[in-house]
């Protein structure tokens, strides 16, 4: 019995120590997925910056990194990562951008990815929205504000 409390409180800490990753169950893409979506065009002429804070261990914030990897081979996208799980001052950032974009407490995770510092968008992104919201931003009209994906219907909800 005192295994399972000490387990329990483990899983506990885990979980008030390091707020949650957040996402959908993998993408698997390829550069041929991309390219598909993009009908072949190359977009490098579309500039974005995105910070991205994510959790080292974090599988939906590994996902979203190599996303946008794969991306910035037909977009200028320039990445920055901040660890947040491992690192404090990110941590600290990260804290102080949700609280300037008034996310709610119970909505904190990671991955977020500010965009042109106008858009957040909390959790994991389909391929499709983040062309959308490469394409839009590039154009000089990104989202303000605070988006996820709907798991329910796939589009960016604004939060």
């Amino acid at each position: 019995m005192d295994t399972v409390r000490a387990l329990l409180a483990i899983a506990i800490a885990a979980i008030l120590l390091f707020p949650g990753c957040t996402g959908n169950q993998g993408n698997g893409l390829t550069e041929e997925d991309v390219a598909k979506l993009l009908n072949g065009t190359d977009r490098k002429n579309i500039s974005v910056d995105i910070i991205i804070y994510h959790g080292e261990e974090c599988p939906h914030c590994k996902r979203t990194i190599s996303m946008l990897g794969l991306l910035n081979n037909s977009y200028d996208i320039g990445m920055t990562l901040r660890e947040t799980w491992h690192d404090e001052t990110n941590a600290k950032e990260l804290e102080s951008v949700f609280n300037r974009f008034g996310v709610d407490p119970g909505m904190r995770g990671v991955p977020v990815s500010i965009v042109n510092g106008k858009m957040m968008a909390i959790g994991e992104l389909s391929l499709k929205n983040w062309v959308s919201v490469l394409d839009e931003c590039g154009a000089g009209n990104c989202r303000d504000g605070v988006f996820y994906e709907d798991p329910q219907t796939g589009n960016l909800v604004k939060g």
